[in-house]
């Protein structure tokens, strides 16, 4: 995750968050020592502030600018491991201006969305636990993957549940990534089998299933942001592959 072209956030084994400059080849900041009592399992970032989504429940947004240690805001809500983070942001001076929609996902089964702004905090429950969410180029989906196999496209806007997509891949023990092609067209997601899955976003069909050197389950997957052809994916195997006309 980068906060900016020459930064990227990284999860240490020690549950601090470190800021590093790609292009100084240095270590900027290291947040969060002695916090999380748990693994960071996410993290997201915007101007003047960051986030990170922990095993210990906790979603912790660090100060961007201050030389602070600790979090200057906690949300606790989750009554599991927090896996995935998502924020919609507005410009401003500081982070609660830049802030306007936290969103959350959880072992407990729900997303949780708050809205800083209104001081509002919507939960939705999935039924299973939440391994994975992103949201559509439009802004208007949310496409959630869970551990009993079955990936959601929610509206936004009324909450309502709008397609299932469940055929072409292999889940229920490891936690599987998902993401949106740079087109809204299609949704990739990994597979315990150690394929990646290809759906059609409207019809829920699958559109191609993709079979690389994978033996181990393919957990990780992410879509290049302007190129629907192109997609990465990791395997637990430590394989990585790069997709060209993923789809065509």
């Amino acid at each position: 995750m980068s906060p900016s072209a020459s930064q990227t956030l990284l999860a240490a084994s020690n549950q601090t968050l470190v800021v590093t400059d790609l292009i100084k080849n240095q270590v900027n900041r290291r947040l969060g020592n002695h916090h999380h009592t748990g693994r960071i399992n996410a993290v997201a970032a915007i101007t003047n502030a960051y986030l990170t989504a922990s095993y210990d429940r906790t979603v912790a947004i660090w100060d961007g600018r201050s030389r602070d240690t600790k979090p200057i805001q906690v949300l606790p809500e989750a009554k599991d491991s927090v896996t995935s983070l998502h924020i919609m942001a507005t410009c401003g001076k500081d982070y609660s201006n830049n802030i306007a929609i936290i969103r959350t996902a959880s072992v407990d089964g729900f997303v949780r969305t708050y809205d800083l702004r209104k001081g509002v905090l919507q939960n939705d429950d999935f039924g299973s636990p939440v391994t994975s969410m992103t949201q559509t180029k439009d802004g208007r989906c949310l496409v959630v993957s869970c551990l009993d196999g079955t990936i959601r496209l929610l509206e936004l806007e009324t909450g309502e549940l709008l397609n299932t997509y469940s055929s072409h891949h292999t889940a229920g023990q490891y936690g599987l990534d998902v993401d949106v092609l740079a087109d809204d067209t299609t949704i990739i997601t990994g597979s315990e089998n150690g394929a990646c899955a290809l759906y059609d976003l409207v019809r829920a069909d699958v559109v191609k299933t993709l079979e690389g050197p994978a033996r181990r389950p393919t957990c990780s997957v992410i879509a290049h942001p302007e190129q629907s052809s192109v997609v990465i994916a990791a395997s637990y195997d430590n394989s990585t592959v790069v997709w060209f006309r993923a789809v065509v």
